[in-house]
């Protein structure tokens, strides 16, 4: 019985994501508004049936597919405290180091969905997505037991579109950094800034 649910679940898995491929392919090629899901099933080899068995409509395969997408990077990402030694001694957040990796590892989807001015579902999921992460790191650290200058909304929406901007640039670039050098330079530019509104000296950076 196992090895039976397991074949099935291995089968759902590959619809779905032959489904979602056809998606991004689609969504590089038009408008989302204007692809069909007669089109997607096309692409993906899969029946309309099929489709409705696991998706109300393209809307739906997009959330989904894009959820699936953040729920495998959140599995590898660890938020610690952010406290002034971290800060000041230059130390990269792991979540940033794991971040650039995963869309190294998935520069596809990523330059897909950041480049297309169009695909306002996707760039609203990423948007909320790394607020809600980098609130929950902005709440949740004791910089000398101090609260910031700025409001945290205001510093999360700020950091988090300089490192879509960055990412962005990045990878229609090439990727001519590496994911971890790219992480080092975000956290470093960041950094001072985190210090600043904290009423902080930047001078306890390391250079």
């Amino acid at each position: 019985m196992k090895n039976n649910a397991d074949k099935l679940d291995l089968r759902v898995k590959r619809t779905r994501k032959f489904l979602f491929d056809s998606l991004l392919l689609l969504i590089k090629e038009k408008d989302l508004e204007n692809i069909s899901v007669n089109e997607i099933c096309e692409r993906a080899l899969v029946h309309r049936t099929t489709f409705y068995k696991h998706y109300e409509d393209k809307y739906d395969l997009l959330y989904q597919g894009t959820r699936a997408m953040f729920d495998e990077l959140a599995l590898t990402v660890e938020f610690p405290d952010i406290t002034s030694e971290s800060v000041a001694n230059g130390i990269t957040p792991t979540h940033l180091i794991a971040f650039f990796n995963h869309a190294a590892e998935h520069r596809e989807f990523y330059l897909i969905m950041c480049t297309i001015n169009h695909n306002k579902t996707f760039n609203t999921m990423l948007n909320t997505y790394l607020v809600e992460r980098a609130l929950y790191r902005l709440q949740g650290g004791s910089l000398n037991n101090r609260k910031p200058q700025i409001p945290y909304s205001i510093i999360a929406q700020f950091s988090v579109g300089a490192v879509k901007d960055t990412l962005t640039w990045w990878l229609e670039n090439n990727l001519p950094y590496t994911p971890e050098e790219m992480a080092d330079y975000v956290a470093a530019l960041l950094g001072y800034g985190i210090f600043h509104t904290y009423g902080l000296n930047t001078d306890m950076m390391k250079t």
